[in-house]
């Protein structure tokens, strides 16, 4: 992609890069978002969370005769994506499989929303980016500035962290979806695996 050819400098980032600010991997995902569900700490997305968490039970069944990690929230939501395009899956009626793919990107949402940490200034009146995105648009601000160096970021997370860092600091980025990038802005695509 022409953006990235362009820059010296590319900032790859997953979920490791939200886990200081609170976000969860990939590996614990799906038991920090059944926590907050028991806990009812997201009542909004109650029947959201009901609704994947019986649909991933009834395939635990079937993970014994398939390769599905249904502790992977990604795999779930590929699966349910799959299974609304190409027909049933597992003992799951299609009934059940409506809204499916919908719920889990809601659930994820809350998880995100609920465990990302974002702090108030001192005088209370501000809120700051979460740990470490404060500390990485100083660093890309500061690369940006030096020896006219460009920077473009790829991130595959499903947080706002960096956009709102970047707002924060009032470092312009484009999310490039009209396949250019805006003057002086830093490129900033999302990548789904």
């Amino acid at each position: 992609v022409k953006e990235y050819q362009m820059s010296r400098t590319v900032f790859i980032l997953g979920a490791g890069a939200s886990r200081e600010g609170g976000g969860p991997l990939m590996g614990d995902f799906v038991e920090i978002a059944e926590a907050l569900y028991q806990n009812n700490e997201a009542a909004d997305y109650t029947e959201d969370f009901k609704k994947v968490f019986d649909a991933r039970q009834a395939l635990i069944a079937v993970h014994m005769k398939a390769v599905l990690d249904v502790d992977n929230i990604e795999s779930l939501l590929g699966a349910f994506e799959m299974a609304q395009l190409l027909g049933p899956l597992g003992i799951l009626e299609p009934k059940t499989l409506e809204g499916l793919p919908r719920a889990t990107r809601r659930i994820i949402n809350a998880t995100l929303c609920h465990r990302i940490q974002y702090r108030a200034d001192e005088s209370g009146q501000r809120v700051l980016p979460p740990t470490p995105y404060d500390r990485f648009a100083e660093t890309v601000a500061e690369i940006n500035s030096s020896n006219n160096a460009r920077v473009s970021i790829m991130t595959f997370n499903y947080d706002l962290a960096v956009d709102y860092s970047f707002h924060f600091y009032s470092l312009p980025f484009d999310y490039c979806l009209d396949g250019g990038t805006g003057k002086n802005a830093i490129p900033l695509r999302w990548v789904r695996n």
